[in-house]
């Protein structure tokens, strides 16, 4: 049997352990857990849609399971997935993490790449130098390296790419 947690902010509706949401059912008297399906975000987090007063709520089920297994998480505090799963929404596969902790595991644990080592970065840390060293517009720079305008400013104000000397 499955032990189900109520959620505590929205009535009929609860989490398990093996990070699924359900929802309450009355059918003929009786009252059984339907499990809900989630909703995959543009971001790869699992959420569902809960009704609060008549009105939709959308919530991450990672953040659901955690409230519901591993206490109250703080507005400010962090969900991390310790395998770097997004849709592993198992509580041990859960932990409570500040911001910054959550950038450290996705840097050091799961290997995701900073600057040229980042799968989607145009520039490596030899352009850095020219870029800031040039007396080009913005806009000249940007077109000569393939970046947007506000790129070339940002690395230049020294917002991006701050690890890398002129």
């Amino acid at each position: 049997m499955i032990e189900i947690i109520a959620i505590a902010s929205f009535d009929g509706y609860g989490v398990s352990r093996d990070g699924r949401v359900w929802t309450k059912r009355n059918r003929w008297g009786l009252t059984d857990w339907r499990e809900m399906k989630p909703l995959v975000h543009r971001k790869g987090y699992q959420r569902v849609c809960l009704y609060k007063m008549g009105s939709k709520k959308y919530r991450f089920i990672h953040r659901l399971v955690a409230e519901a297994f591993l206490g109250e998480v703080a507005p400010s505090m962090q969900i991390n997935h310790i395998n770097g799963i997004k849709t592993d929404n198992r509580v041990e596969n859960l932990e409570i993490c500040t911001c910054s902790q959550n950038i450290i595991h996705s840097r050091s644990v799961l290997g995701i790449g900073v600057g040229s080592r980042h799968g989607r970065s145009k520039l490596t840390e030899s352009d850095i130098p020219a870029i800031r060293n040039s007396q080009e517009s913005c806009v000249v720079c940007a077109s000569r390296y393939g970046v947007s305008k506000s790129t070339i400013k940002a690395i230049r104000a020294g917002r991006i790419w701050r690890r890398v000397a002129a």
